[in-house]
């Protein structure tokens, strides 16, 4: 009886240890963990015109809001950092960029996680 005990004992241990250190599941949704560009106002509106240029506009799908370190829905169709845009400003030419609800989204491609919000006219 006192193996069986100690058994348990040392089992509901191992799960405990094992849950606390377990990796989260998926990319971070923190805003915090989002790379920060660090625009400044006259970068966010070149980029602001160019990409609304690029006539990609997407409908805002229901539950989504464009938001930093909000993971994009598949149906938002992203374009490629304008290649001006990317000469201009090297460090965001890896990501991509969509325009929803009059704003325009900086996203990281693999994970398809908002890293910059770009509000135009309303």
């Amino acid at each position: 009886m006192r193996l069986l005990l100690t058994v348990f004992m040392l089992a509901t241990q191992m799960t405990v240890a094992v849950a606390q250190t377990a990796p989260a599941a998926g990319p971070s949704t923190d805003p915090a963990s989002a790379p920060d560009l660090q625009l400044n106002a006259a970068q966010k509106q070149t980029i602001y015109t160019s990409v609304r240029n690029l006539n990609v506009k997407n409908e805002t799908p229901p539950n989504f809001q464009p938001i930093v370190g909000a993971a994009v829905p598949v149906e938002i169709k992203l374009e490629p950092m304008p290649q001006t845009i990317a000469e201009l400003t090297p460090r965001v030419k890896d990501f991509q960029v969509g325009l929803i609800s009059n704003q325009v989204v900086i996203v990281e491609p693999k994970a398809r996680r908002v890293v910059e919000v770009i509000a135009g006219e309303k």
